[in-house]
């Protein structure tokens, strides 16, 4: 494989993953309601765990996030390093 083959892969890998970070960001902010609603009706969770719920969702959007960062833009600059 050529380097700049896999930087074209990481290059539109990163897109991909923006494009859907940027999605659950946007339905989290404009859907935390329903959203928070339809898990505890789901897993049949008491209203008092709500908060509970917007925690694992920002935390998952951070993990998210950090493995974005990891696995598309570190390698990515060490490729640009590389050419």
């Amino acid at each position: 494989m050529d380097l700049s083959l896999i930087t074209l892969f990481l290059c539109y890998s990163l897109g991909v993953n923006i494009a859907l970070y940027i999605i659950m960001l946007i339905t989290m902010v404009y859907f935390k309601r329903p959203l928070t609603s339809a898990t505890l009706h789901l897993f049949r969770m008491s209203n008092k765990k709500s908060g509970f719920i917007e925690e694992l969702a920002l935390e998952y959007l951070a993990r998210f996030e950090t493995l974005v960062i990891f696995f598309n833009i570190v390698p990515l600059i060490a490729l640009s390093f590389l050419a």
